[in-house]
Parts: structure tokens; C-alpha cells; sequence
């Protein structure tokens, strides 16, 4: 099966400051390949500032790769001018770790959710672009009376469903969410993700969740890509790494969490559907049962 996305040894450096006031560069992706193919979650872990996020640019062309080749649905988009990806970008959308800072504060959430349609589906009607992000609000758990208020009305966990309906609005066929839940709590982590797994289900949207939490990976993602110092060092289906390990920091890495037999430790999100309609989540010692979106 051809893949929707599939990236090609990809390099990436910045320009950091060094000894005596000369420059040098960094090394942030250094040869990296994966495939995600159409309908799949595929997560990409690995420790902090091993090159995850600046992947998921490169694979969003927010960043211009150094080298390499990036193909989505058959199409290079490697070196395409930014007026030749706009047409793609309803079907690229992106989730980033700071809620606070993707949203603008002189903006109203309905506004702001409405943004992506007023770009990609300029001749829609006022009354049916109201609608239709009435709509996303409601998908994501948001009352549509909270549209006309501002980013600060709203609590963390409600901003970071804002970005999730903002990122929802052009139907994209690929979500790149990068450390979606890091900055939540427990509770708030439990329903992001019920609410991702249920627009993946609803829509066969294709996801690429990068996150360091090796137990949310293992609960919300078919395949898995393990990053280390800028390098794709192992990847396959989610079970197959998490219990048989073959790089040896893989090895560590899924010791680390789920012990040397790939156990859970310590897993906070055990899914158990025990009433219709709900989704029952274990979180440490405590229990959450959530209303599925």
C-alpha cells in the first residue's frame, strides 16, 4: 500500500552560538526516515531534544529540510514554494504542546476556530461557517455559548480542545500533534485523548502523535518510531517494540516504563469500555469514566 506520508532522509541544522563568539551548527534531524500510512496513529517517541519536533515541522513544511525528500498522497512537496502548499495545508493540520501560546488572545475562540475556513473554504456562507464551527465545538466538549469569549476565559484544558477544533475545521486527512497533553493534568490527558481516538475513528484520520509518554503511545497508536539524537534508530508495530525491544536504546527507554518484560509499571491509561457510550480510564490509583465525544 502506498503511504499517504513518507519521509526520506531528512537533515536539519541550526546555527547556535559557540566558543569566542563564533557560530556553529547543530545537528536537530540527522538522516531521518518514516512512513505513516492513510487511517494509521503512528507515535513518535524518544527523550527531550532528540529531534521529534522538528521533525513533525519538516514533515508539515513549517520548516525547509536541509536535504532529504518528503512525498504526501504521491506528491513531492519537498521544495514546493509556500503559495504551491497552501492548497495542501487544509489537509496538514497541527496540534502543538502550548495551547497559550497557538492561540491569539485579541481573538475569540469562535473566531479563531473559524480562521482555517475563511482561508480554505472562502465562498461558504456566514450562517454555515457559524454552523459548522458551532459544530467542531460541540465535538470537542466546548458549550457553543462559549464562541465570543477569549483564549484567557478558558482553562487549559479547554484551550488545548480549542486547538484541537481549530486544527478539525478543513477535515484534515493528516494530524500531527505534537506533545498534545504534556502541559494537562491527569484527568484532562484522559479526555484529549478519548477525544483524538474518536475523531480517528469517526473520520479514518491519519495521525502522527509525537510525545515522550511511552504508556499513552502504547494505548493510542498502531505503529511506533523511536527517535534518538536526531536518527529514526527503530520502528514497527507498537507491541512488537514495546515488548521486543531491539535497539539497545529502545531497550532502556521501554525498561524504563514498562520494565525488561514490557509490563506496565506503572501504565496510566487502561482502556475499558464498561458502559455504553463511556470509556473508563485508570490513572494511578485513581479512576475516570468519560463520556465518549
Amino acid at each position: 500500500m502506498t503511504p499517504l506520508l513518507a519521509a526520506t532522509g531528512l537533515f536539519k541544522s541550526f546555527g547556535v552560538p559557540g566558543r569566542l563568539g563564533r557560530r556553529t551548527r547543530m545537528m536537530a534531524v540527522n538522516g531521518a526516515s518514516l512512513t505513516i500510512g492513510a487511517g494509521e496513529t503512528v507515535g513518535l517517541v524518544g527523550e527531550s531534544g532528540s529531534g521529534k519536533s522538528t521533525l513533525g515541522r519538516l514533515l508539515l513544511r513549517l520548516l525547509d529540510p536541509d536535504d532529504g525528500r518528503i512525498v504526501y498522497d504521491g506528491q513531492d512537496i519537498t521544495h514546493l514554494s509556500d503559495r504551491a502548499m497552501r492548497p495542501l495545508r487544509r489537509d496538514l493540520q497541527a496540534i502543538f504542546q502550548d495551547p497559550g501560546s497557538a492561540l491569539n488572545p485579541r481573538l475569540t475562540a469562535g473566531a479563531q476556530v473559524a480562521e482555517p475556513l475563511l482561508i480554505h473554504e472562502p465562498n461558504e456562507t456566514r450562517g454555515r461557517r457559524h454552523e459548522r464551527v458551532a459544530e467542531l465545538f460541540r465535538q470537542v466538549g466546548l458549550d457553543p455559548s462559549m464562541m465570543l469569549r477569549h483564549p484567557d476565559g478558558f482553562s487549559g484544558g479547554q484551550r488545548q480542545r480549542l486547538c484541537i477544533a481549530r486544527a478539525l475545521a478543513t477535515r484534515p486527512r493528516l494530524l500531527i500533534a505534537d506533545e498534545p497533553i504534556t502541559a494537562l493534568d491527569l484527568s484532562i490527558q484522559a479526555q484529549v485523548l478519548s477525544l483524538l481516538e474518536s475523531a480517528r475513528a469517526a473520520s479514518g484520520l491519519t495521525m502522527l502523535f509525537i510525545s515522550h509518554d511511552l504508556a499513552v503511545v502504547r494505548y493510542l497508536c498502531q505503529r511506533v518510531v523511536v527517535m534518538f539524537r536526531g536518527q529514526v534508530i527503530e520502528h514497527g508495530p507498537t507491541e512488537a517494540v514495546f515488548t521486543t525491544p531491539s535497539h539497545p536504546y529502545t531497550q532502556r527507554l521501554v525498561a524504563s516504563v514498562f520494565g525488561e518484560n514490557g509490563e506496565a509499571r506503572r501504565d496510566p491509561f487502561l482502556a475499558s469500555p464498561r458502559q455504553e457510550g463511556c470509556t473508563e480510564y485508570q490513572v494511578g490509583a485513581d479512576h475516570f469514566v468519560l463520556a465518549n465525544f
